[in-house]
Order: structure tokens, then C-alpha cells, then sequence
């Protein structure tokens, strides 16, 4: 904290510390929330999530700051209209600056606090649960649900459906021998193998 000792500095630096400090902490945990929302959906809809262009990213993270700047405005006001807003009286001598406004913490804690709480762990949640279902499928039958199937693995799953829907009789039907097209050859290999 920032301690205003016996020689006093002006009450316009407790109130830019006052004011810097939750508008930093407000932009970091919403940029937090912002980057959970993102990832949930980029797993949820991969292919809708790859349309999302620079314009709309350099828009979201200006409302974010356009939004902590909003908030933080609020400690400048406080501090302007009334000392006591940001200052703890320790004695006579010595102040720390701190936000000391009952109403506002009460409401800031719940904007920049509590609801980005809430949405990162409902998010992360779901963002695990989505990922625990994908890997289930990838165990259950692994070349169906290959992203990027490879030649090989596509030319063994065409092989077993096809030996599956093949029947016995059709298998040793396929195993014959071919008959050659030469009478000749065959007649010389009958009497050779006759010979003593």
C-alpha cells in the first residue's frame, strides 16, 4: 500500500495508485475470462471458432479495457469528492491509500471478482468435460475419429470392413489356384514330377 507519512504528498497520487491499481487488476482478470471463453469455444466449434478475424480480437480486448477504465473512472470520482474515500487513517500522522468506500467495494468485487470467478470455472469445467468425451471416442474406435485419417490407417480400416463383410465360402474361393494359360507348361510339369 501507498503510506502518506507526516510530510504529505498531494492526494492526486494516492488517487492515480488507487486508481491504477484496480484498473490493471480489473483488465488482467477479464483478459483472463475472455482467453477461457475463447478456448471453450475453440473446442466446442472448431470449425466456426477459424472464422474469427483480427477486427473482432482488437474489438474485444478494446471493450475490455474501455470497460475497466469505466469502473476505475468511479475511484477518480470518489477521490475528488471526498478524501476518506481512498484514504486509511492509521493516526494522526500517518495515511495509507486504499479504497475505504463500503458500496464500492461491495460492487466492484462482484464486476471484477465474482462473475469472472464464476465464468472461468463453469467454462473450464465444460472445456474439460468436452475433452474428456473426445478422448473416450478416440478409445473406443481410434481410426474413426482421427482427425487426419493417414494412407495406412485408411487402407487397414477398408480392409477389415471388407474381410468382415466376406463370407468363408467366398474367402476359399478366392484362394484358388490360377489356371495357367499354357497347356503346354502344364503337361511338362505333370511328366517331370511322373518321372523316376
Amino acid at each position: 500500500m501507498f503510506c502518506l507519512g507526516s510530510w504529505r504528498l498531494p492526494i492526486i497520487f494516492c488517487n492515480l495508485f488507487v486508481f491504477f491499481d484496480v484498473l490493471l487488476c480489473t483488465t488482467s482478470i477479464w483478459h483472463l475470462t475472455i482467453l477461457s471463453i475463447d478456448r471453450f469455444l475453440h473446442i466446442s466449434r472448431p470449425f466456426r471458432s477459424r472464422k474469427r478475424t483480427k477486427r473482432k480480437t482488437f474489438l474485444t480486448i478494446l471493450f475490455i479495457w474501455t470497460f475497466s477504465i469505466a469502473i476505475s473512472c468511479t475511484i477518480l470520482i470518489l477521490g475528488f469528492t471526498n478524501e476518506k474515500n481512498i484514504l486509511i487513517k492509521i493516526n494522526d500522522y500517518q495515511y495509507y491509500c486504499a479504497l475505504s468506500n463500503r458500496s464500492f467495494i461491495i460492487y466492484g468485487s462482484i464486476i471484477c471478482f465474482c462473475i469472472p470467478c464464476i465464468l472461468m470455472l463453469v467454462t473450464y469445467s465444460l472445456t474439460i468435460r468436452r475433452l474428456q468425451l473426445e478422448a473416450a471416442k478416440c478409445y473406443t474406435d481410434p481410426d474413426d475419429h482421427l482427425m487426419i485419417k493417414t494412407p495406412t490407417s485408411e487402407r487397414l480400416r477398408r480392409h477389415r470392413l471388407s474381410s468382415k463383410r466376406a463370407s468363408p465360402s467366398q474367402k476359399h474361393r478366392n484362394i484358388q489356384p490360377k489356371e495357367s494359360s499354357n497347356p503346354t507348361t502344364t503337361d511338362n510339369n505333370q511328366n517331370q514330377l511322373q518321372w523316376p
